[in-house]
């Protein structure tokens, strides 16, 4: 693998590891405590975005209207194990929480054409609900991998589905 180009798989698009940023912080009650990882130690990112629409029934057989009905984001994410490690300790608190209990918020910034093109997504009130190894023959290093459910994802600004209460 020698003289190759790592790159970050993010939504199944290839980045260069040096054309992404990676940042946040915990939520207020966990501290706010920010994080940023080295360039390099993402393996991929990935999130989807769903609003399904609600109907208004009424007292009918047939459907009088929709709603905006209520969103839902979830993903995953890879990093290397190393980093995940610290990863890990500085959102715990050192383990002053469990891992799957913080909330937390986090910005991805790709270069998207020589840094020309830049994308912000910023996935915000995220909480891991599943953690996996992908440790096996062939991977450069070994890695740890979060899936993870959110309160909303912006892209560039764009929030991806509306607040039914607003």
């Amino acid at each position: 693998m020698a003289g190759q180009i790592q790159q970050a798989y993010i939504n199944a698009v290839r980045f260069g590891f040096q054309d992404v940023s990676l940042e946040g912080e915990t939520a207020q009650q966990y501290g706010s405590v920010p994080f940023q990882f080295p360039k390099g130690c993402l393996q991929s990112f990935n999130w989807e975005a769903a609003q399904d629409s609600g109907e208004v029934q009424g007292n009918r057989i047939q459907a009088v209207g929709v709603t905006d009905g209520y969103g839902t984001t979830t993903g995953d994410f890879e990093l290397l194990a190393s980093e995940a490690d610290d990863w890990a300790k500085t959102i715990t608190s050192s383990g002053q929480f469990s891992l799957m209990s913080v909330f937390f918020n986090m910005r991805i910034t790709m270069a998207v054409n020589n840094g020309i093109d830049v994308r912000v997504v910023e996935v915000v009130g995220m909480k891991v609900k599943n953690v996996g190894a992908g440790n096996q023959k062939g991977n450069d290093a070994a890695t740890q991998k979060y899936q993870y459910r959110a309160g909303q994802v912006f892209v560039n600004g764009i929030a991806m589905y509306a607040d039914p209460s607003t």
